[in-house]
């Protein structure tokens, strides 16, 4: 449907809204959807049946809400998005792609952990319209410009230069205390990877578990050869938790669970708590649901690194 859209540009944000057309057919077929589905809901006899109209009901009427503020904006750093569903804020030094085509312009970006996201511009999709993208003149200049924006280094030179130096200070520190640690019981190194560094931990003894610590925008941990990995902020309380998990499993209480085509790490540090993290293990069942497989997957008990 043809629809009428601004770009509205100011000092520090440019930002897209879908013209009032476009709002007010989303808005007015979602508060129609909304009407029927209460209108079944109150019809039908079964429970089950209403519990599971209730689901649709409620997205409906957030489609009907949000059509008046579904929209794009940018700043220096990020990109918001706001869909008839979903709001999201996308930093920009995570993007890695624009699409720009109208039909289905979409944002790739990947998340802390390295997980590719595909974020889709509702507000500016003109999906299976019949009209060409050029009679979208405004759209399309926007979307030049956000490919444009995402595609430009940070200004800020200095946040980099104080994030770079404050990651370099944190894994110089664990270095050290990783060596105080293992005592010549494990080998202990740092190397770089383009703008990270990686912490590797390796015992000598046989059965105990390595730990590599990487850090980047967040701090990943793993243990051994898992699929699992912990994900840190550069928070007093997380990196005091980071130091706990590598030095229990120094000591000996790690465990690894394997079941399904997934695992689980759990990390017993001081006080009793235990810390977990799962993922899948190189199997196309690792994402089916399967409860309970931590009861009876194989179980493995890390030894410590001194005998």
């Amino acid at each position: 449907m043809a629809q009428e859209k601004e770009v509205v540009v100011d000092q520090s944000v440019t930002s897209f809204r879908p013209g009032i057309l476009w709002r007010t057919v989303n808005s007015v077929a979602g508060f129609v959807c909304v009407l029927v589905g209460v209108g079944f809901f109150f019809a039908i006899k079964s429970m089950g049946w209403a519990i599971l109209l209730s689901a649709p009901i409620v997205a409906f009427a957030l489609v009907a809400v949000r059509a008046h503020v579904a929209g794009v904006a940018f700043t220096g750093d990020e990109v918001r998005v706001r869909g008839l569903l979903w709001s999201r804020t996308i930093p920009r030094r995570q993007i890695f792609d624009v699409d720009t085509s109208l039909r289905s312009p979409t944002i790739s970006w990947t998340t802390r952990t390295g997980r590719i996201m595909l974020t889709p511009l509702t507000a500016l999709s003109i999906g299976d319209a019949i009209f060409p993208e050029s009679r979208f003149p405004r759209s399309a200049a926007f979307l030049a410009k956000l490919d444009s924006w995402a595609s430009e280094e940070s200004d800020d030179s200095s946040i980099a230069t104080a994030d770079a130096e404050r990651r370099r200070r944190l894994i110089t520190e664990l270095e050290h205390q990783a060596r105080e640690w293992v005592r010549g019981t494990a080998e202990v190194g740092v190397r770089a990877d383009d703008d990270c560094s990686i912490l590797s931990v390796e015992p000598k003894r046989e059965g105990a578990a390595s730990v590599w610590v990487r850090t980047d925008t967040s701090i990943i941990m793993q243990v051994d050869d898992s699929s699992c990995s912990f994900d840190l902020e550069y928070t007093p309380s997380d990196i005091r938790l980071l130091k706990e998990m590598i030095r229990a499993v120094i000591d000996g209480r790690v465990e690894e669970v394997r079941g399904g085509g997934r695992s689980a790490i759990n990390i017993s540090i001081d006080g009793g708590a235990v810390r977990t993290a799962m993922g899948p293990q190189g199997s196309v069942f690792a994402f089916l649901p399967l409860p309970g497989w931590r009861n009876w997957g194989r179980r493995t008990a890390f030894l410590p690194y001194r005998a």
